[in-house]
Formats: C-alpha cells, structure tokens, sequence
C-alpha cells in the first residue's frame, strides 16, 4: 500500500536502477512536493525518469524494431494484455508499468520465489530468447568496457557484471564462481532450483573475499531501523544459513517461522521434523565440503 511511496524507498529503487545500468552512476536523493500523499503514478514515474531507465528503455528497446523484449516484459512481472500496442514506443510509459508489474510480482510471490523464477529462466533461454534484450538494457556498461558481447552471451557474465561489475579485482563486491547453469537449467522445478542455489551461495562464500562481503550484508541487517532486535537476529542467521553455510541457524530460525505460523504443532513432531531436516542439510553440506576440498586442492579425490 502507502507504505511503498516513500522518499526513501523512490531513492533507493532508483540508485539500484541507476547503479546497475549506467557507468560512474552518481547517487541523488529523491524529494516529492508533497511528501504526505505522493501518488502511485508519481511515485514511479520519478523513480524511472530520475533513475534513467526510462531513457535507457526508450532508446534500446522502443527505438530498435528487430529486439524482441516482450519475453523479459512477461518473465520481469508485466502482462503483455496490460500494454497498448501504442506503448511499446514509449519508454517512460513502458518503464513505468514494468517496474510497478516488477515490485507487485515481487511483493506478492516474496523475493526468494521471485528471484527463483528469474534465475530458471535464464538459465534456460538466456541465448535463445534474453540475451538480446538483456544486452540492450546493459548496453551503456558493454559500450564503456565493463564487459564485451561475446562476455556477455554467458550466464557468468552475466551476472558478474550484475553482481561486481565485471570486475575481477574488486574484493568488496562479490566475485562469483563458475554458475552451474546446466544443473540450475535442468532442475525440475524452483524446489529442487533452491537447493542447487544454496550450496552454489555457500561455496561463494569460501572464494576469494566473499566471507567478508557476505558478513557486511548481516551488519547492515543488524543496522535495520524500525525492526525489533529479535527480528533483526532472525533475519541475519537466516541469511547466515542461505549464503554462509551456518545450517544449523537456518534449521532453527526456519523452525520457529514454521511453528509460530502452524496452530498447535506438538512439541515431538517438531522435535523429529528440527533432527531430520538437520541431518538432510549436514549431508549436503558435508558432500559439498568435500568436494570444494577436492577442486581446490585441499585433500586428494577418493580420500
């Protein structure tokens, strides 16, 4: 609802846009005139103007007939019966109804399905249906020397260039190992998708200086306002469970969600339920330990 038309959140949204498409992007604070009652329309038409990627959409997607961007549209959250033939010309309105079809999609499926989905879906029909597309929006950065094209076509530089900016020296983002983006890609459904992801997260962590980017993301949800303590502890040793291997938190801290949101879950079932689900994912990471072992050259195979 209203809770969304913030100054703070207008800004934030269009620092990420405006970080994640433009070279040497420089921060801006949004202000509305009226600060009490800012309107939808308003809300995200600033964001897309402000943040460029209005522009951006104009002159890489409306401009150029032969870019097929409708499968992004529908894959990012818009209905193509929510968009005027008429439209498809027209960048601002076109950035507009994107994004507000993006942050509803990702309200109502949560950002963990959402975000599922998008990684199923490139991993599968990247080259054949999204490269073109994708490479247009991101064709500011490949044009400056983030990453070339042929770069571009894999999965890997792909999400570098999202994560680190293509940037292989720079140890305060996230460097990425090799994607399994076959196995993401054949996965049969997000469940077993999730899985695959979480052990590929955990192995990041041990590579390069990603303990310490992964930490600096619990510190900032420690730093949340407006959230209680016990909350904010929640949330940082369930992102310790998903990105850095701290399962017995993530067990825990998902066990207590579970019990608080079933009625009268007796004390065994959770009891049996917390040990077996404990030992599913110490199996899984105690193969995935050895093998990282294995590849990086810790202990020999077979031992």
């Amino acid at each position: 609802g209203t809770k969304l038309l913030t100054e703070e959140n207008a800004t934030n949204i269009t620092n990420f846009l405006g970080r994640l498409f433009y070279p040497n992007y420089k921060d801006q604070a949004i202000l509305f005139p009226d600060t009490v009652s800012v309107s939808e329309a308003e809300f995200y038409s600033t964001i897309v103007s402000k943040s460029g990627l209005a522009n951006l959409i104009q002159e890489n997607w409306c401009n150029q007939g032969r870019i097929n961007f409708k499968p992004v549209l529908t894959l990012l959250g818009l209905s193509l019966d929510d968009v005027l033939e008429s439209e498809y010309k027209n960048g601002q309105i076109l950035a507009e109804k994107l994004l507000a079809a993006t942050i509803q999609k990702l309200l109502s499926e949560g950002p963990i399905n959402y975000i599922l989905d998008l990684i199923w879906a490139y991993a599968r029909a990247y080259n054949s249906a999204l490269y073109e597309p994708t490479a247009a929006l991101f064709s500011m950065k490949i044009n400056q020397g983030y990453i070339d094209y042929e770069e571009m076509k894999t999965f890997d530089g792909l999400i570098n260039l999202i994560a680190n900016d293509h940037d292989e020296t720079n140890l305060s983002e996230l460097q990425l190992l090799t994607t399994p983006v076959r196995r993401f890609a054949i996965a049969k459904d997000t469940n077993e998708l999730f899985l695959y992801l979480l052990v590929y997260l955990n192995l990041n962590c041990r590579y390069k200086n990603n303990s310490v980017v992964f930490n600096g993301y619990i510190e900032d949800v420690r730093n949340f306002e407006n959230i209680s303590s016990d909350d904010k502890e929640r949330l940082a040793n369930i992102i310790q469970g998903l990105l850095s291997g701290r399962l017995d938190t993530l067990v825990d801290e998902l066990g207590y969600l579970y019990v608080e949101n079933v009625e009268e879950v007796p004390g065994d079932v959770w009891s049996s339920l917390k040990i077996t689900i404990s030992k599913f994912l110490q199996k899984i990471a105690d193969f995935f330990d050895n093998w990282f072992k294995i590849l990086t050259g810790e202990k020999d195979y077979g031992t």
